[in-house]
């Protein structure tokens, strides 16, 4: 056997393994509360569903409209519902373990419309970086004031913005996402593909909204299956960040299947009953999925029946140095 596939062999029995921690640890708890699981009176208000599953929308096209931002810096022009329809038919290689085929498959499609790889990949780092970054600074200045059981949520979120502001600085900011770069053993972020704080800026406003969105579709479905989660909104907003981050940076679990209902599991038990800390993750892992699946298969009927232009390039179609707003 070659020392490559060696490789691969173990790469895939470590993610199984890591698969399989992450079942135990969830399934322990379903066990631990199976007596209340199984006398749960089950119930959903599905106005509030409705509501959860377009806030669920509203996360990805944010999440779409910031790499968008990215490409359009790299000299490209495409356009909303492209963006749009890009990110969320790019979205099911998310469930391959690695996350690689994310990338790639939203490569080949760019590709198909005139963007260049290269510009797809370094919006796809920019996308990735700041929105790793901005739900770090939030979930970890908040969510400590929050979940310590303190009142200082006002102060903490001052302290999130100002946090923030020093991450996106050009040579902070760039210094970090080549340390994690050259940690997963990839080039570092060429100099000519670095944007000034002011577009790092307007593209951390896409993930306010992204992180809004987000957190406030678990809230809805929160408040959904129990009327009395209404006064924990920014709690739900913080946990949903953190779940979501953790569920990332697992590159063992396709999608964060699993890692990301284990993380919500554990934060929601501070502030609910353990079997709504159980049931809550999966409504919300079945909300995402669904937003996932009506938005490509929406915006792929669309496109089907108006064929997309080609995207306009300046001269050259690879990556320009970052262009100035319009």
């Amino acid at each position: 056997m070659s020392p490559r596939l060696n490789k691969a062999t173990l790469r895939w029995v470590l993610m199984l393994a890591l698969l399989g921690v992450v079942v135990v640890l969830i399934g322990r708890k379903v066990i631990a509360s199976w007596q209340d699981l199984a006398e749960y009176q089950f119930s959903l208000s599905w106005p509030l569903v409705a509501v959860s599953l377009l806030l669920a929308a509203g996360y990805y096209f944010s999440n779409s409209q910031a790499w968008r931002y990215a490409v359009r810096r790299s000299g490209q022009q495409v356009s909303v519902l492209q963006a749009y329809r890009l990110y969320a038919l790019s979205l099911f290689g998310r469930y391959v373990p690695g996350k690689a085929w994310l990338a790639l498959v939203r490569m080949e499609l760019g590709a198909r419309l005139g963007i260049s790889r290269t510009a797809t990949a370094v919006a796809l780092l920019y996308e990735n970086g700041l929105q790793l970054t901005t739900g770090v600074v939030f979930s970890a200045a908040v969510g400590a004031a929050l979940f310590a059981g303190g009142s200082q949520t006002g102060p903490a979120a001052a302290l999130a913005v100002g946090l923030c502001a020093v991450a996106m600085s050009p040579p902070i900011f760039y210094r970090l996402l080549n340390l994690l770069l050259r940690a997963a053993g990839k080039e570092p972020f060429a100099k000519k593909d670095q944007l000034r704080f002011g577009h790092l800026a307007k593209m951390v406003v896409f993930f306010v909204f992204v992180w809004t969105c987000g957190g406030i579709s678990l809230y809805a479905l929160g408040v959904a299956l129990d009327p009395d989660l209404k006064g924990r909104l920014l709690h739900m907003v913080v946990i949903f960040t953190i779940s979501q981050i953790l569920g990332f940076v697992a590159v063992f679990a396709p999608g964060g299947l699993g890692v990301r209902e284990a993380t919500q599991i554990y934060l929601l038990e501070q502030i609910t009953t353990p079997e709504q800390a159980i049931i809550l993750p999966l409504l919300s892992r079945l909300v995402m999925v669904a937003a996932e699946l009506l938005q490509a298969g929406a915006l792929e009927l669309a496109a089907r029946s108006a064929p997309e232009q080609p995207v306009r390039s300046e001269t050259d179609p690879q990556v320009r140095p970052p262009a100035d707003p319009d």
